[in-house]
């Protein structure tokens, strides 16, 4: 899905589109977890078109690595990385 572009606040890589694979038509909602495609780290989408992904708090971070699907995004992620 296109949208607004931003970047990882984590490595700063830049990003024009997400996908879900859950909902892979749908554009991401606020609360939706983001996880960058170069780094495997998590972001939070706002649904602000100015600032348009945040850092998890403690607590979502804590809700996210608690979730399978989620877990195996990073888990798939990371193991890409050039070490």
């Amino acid at each position: 899905m296109d949208h607004p572009p931003y970047h990882c606040l984590h490595c700063g890589h830049g990003f024009t589109g997400s996908t879900s694979p859950d909902f892979p038509n749908e554009a991401p909602r606020a609360g939706d977890v983001a996880i960058c495609i170069r780094c495997g780290e998590l972001m939070v989408f706002t649904g602000e078109h100015d600032r348009f992904v945040r850092l998890p708090s403690e607590d979502e971070e804590a809700a996210f690595m608690k979730d399978e699907s989620i877990l195996h995004a990073i888990v798939a992620v990371r193991s890409t990385r050039s070490h």
